[in-house]
């Protein structure tokens, strides 16, 4: 019954343009990150933890938005907060606190990898024992499903090591060096300009990595730029305007301020 529900709340948001799916996405992300901000910095780590590991399985995905003629990648979105949740910590907690949410993140991808490929290797039902058809035929599709969906999580976890870790310390330096060449003052700037920076440029490696370099079927370079560097960053400049707010309101929500 549950099952049904979902799936025919699913098919309904799927008669409308992606765009509203996005904003929706986005806006569960900004309730989960203000819930984050009032737990203090370990809900913020566990949120960009979290978020990593998802938004490498949403990237599977591509979206038709009326916005582009192109196709989008999902996860973009999810993944573009992960930069505005840095800010926030950089913000109320320090560069150092923010650095080490970074490696907190990976430590969670590589964690999830390393658990999904251990699950992947358990052998299938054996031939021999006693089990209904639909079962069987359940279980090969499930693990047919996984294996599509994590295997490629690899070489995103090796593209995202890269790209993930260079942009976030950009994006943090950045962050940090406009707060004090500003004397603490025009968040707004130094918020836009430190993830639009660290955000094309995580786009551009990340991107180059995972489905040229070290993908087994490379896209071309001019869709690889198109669908998911210059797209994805429409999508980031959009997220970045939007989640400006919401780091004024993290003000009125993070009661402690050190770690």
């Amino acid at each position: 019954m549950i099952d049904q529900k979902i799936n025919i709340l699913i098919q309904w948001l799927q008669g409308y343009p992606s765009e509203l799916a996005s904003l929706l996405m986005f806006l569960v992300c900004v309730l989960a990150i203000l819930g984050a901000c009032w737990h203090g910095y370990g809900a913020l780590c566990a949120y960009n933890a979290l978020a990593i590991v998802i938004a490498n399985i949403q990237v599977l995905r591509l979206g038709s938005y009326l916005s582009t003629p192109e196709p989008i990648a999902l996860g973009t979105v999810l993944f573009a907060t992960t930069y505005l949740v840095s800010d926030i910590i950089t913000e109320h907690y320090g560069v150092t606190a923010a650095r080490r949410t970074i490696l907190i993140s990976f430590m969670a991808q590589l964690v999830v990898s390393l658990w999904m490929l251990l699950c992947l290797a358990h052998p299938g039902i054996h031939p021999g024992v006693a089990i209904d058809g639909k079962v069987m035929e359940q279980q090969n599709q499930i693990f047919k499903s996984m294996w599509l969906v994590f295997i490629p999580s690899i070489r995103f976890f090796v593209a995202s090591l890269v790209s993930y870790v260079a942009t976030q310390l950009i994006d943090i330096s950045l962050y940090q060096w406009i707060r004090q060449k500003s004397n603490d003052r025009y968040l707004w700037l130094r918020q836009n300009v430190s993830m639009f920076v660290s955000g094309f440029l995580d786009n551009l490696i990340f991107s180059v990595l995972a489905w040229i370099v070290l993908s087994p079927n490379p896209l071309s370079f001019n869709t690889v730029i198109v669908s998911y560097v210059l797209a994805g960053c429409v999508v980031r400049i959009i997220v970045n305007i939007m989640g400006t707010p919401v780091l004024y309101w993290s003000y009125r929500f993070v009661k402690i301020r050190r770690v």
